[in-house]
């Protein structure tokens, strides 16, 4: 049985059995590690498939063993010109040490300066008290705005369980 962040409802779509989105809901200034203040897509019709995503201050634990495919879309704003912003996801499979699964670059050319990026990696979650997932921002200059909003996607996060393991 599927379960619901917005208006819709589906038991599989695709043969997906989990995928959500979530969003960043503010702007923030400079580097985060991780990003904490997330929610789950919930305007315009989004909906959830299968079961949430638990999150707790910026760390996202999974609902279910399995392939994960895990999409980060990174949007920002300098303040002037920044030679890099860095966008990490992080994974553990021991619910401690994180590593670098995935780093993306860009930068911004000149003030108020839009840039973004997409990030992609397959996670193999075997246990879900140990494997977990968080994004990280690592940005050159400090006046950079990483973008987010409540009401839409900025900054934002595709969680999709592709299959069992």
């Amino acid at each position: 049985t599927a379960t619901t962040a917005g208006a819709a409802s589906w038991t599989t779509v695709g043969g997906l059995s989990n995928a959500s989105t979530w969003r960043l809901v503010t702007d923030f200034t400079g580097d985060a590690s991780p990003i904490t203040n997330w929610e789950e897509a919930d305007t315009d019709g989004a909906a959830r498939v299968g079961a949430a995503m638990g999150h707790s201050s910026g760390i996202f634990t999974f609902p279910n063993t399995g392939i994960w495919e895990i999409i980060f879309v990174y949007q920002c704003r300098g303040s002037t010109s920044s030679l890099y912003q860095y966008c990490y996801i992080k994974t553990t499979t021991d619910n401690s040490s994180y590593n670098t699964a995935t780093r993306v670059s860009q930068s911004t050319d000149g003030a108020n300066a839009d840039s973004n990026t997409v990030s992609h990696f397959i996670f193999d979650v075997t246990d879900t008290t140990t494997h977990k997932v968080r994004f990280d921002i690592d940005v050159n200059n400090a006046g950079t705005t990483t973008q987010g909003d409540t009401d839409h996607n900025v900054t934002h996060v595709i969680f999709k369980q592709l299959g069992t393991t």
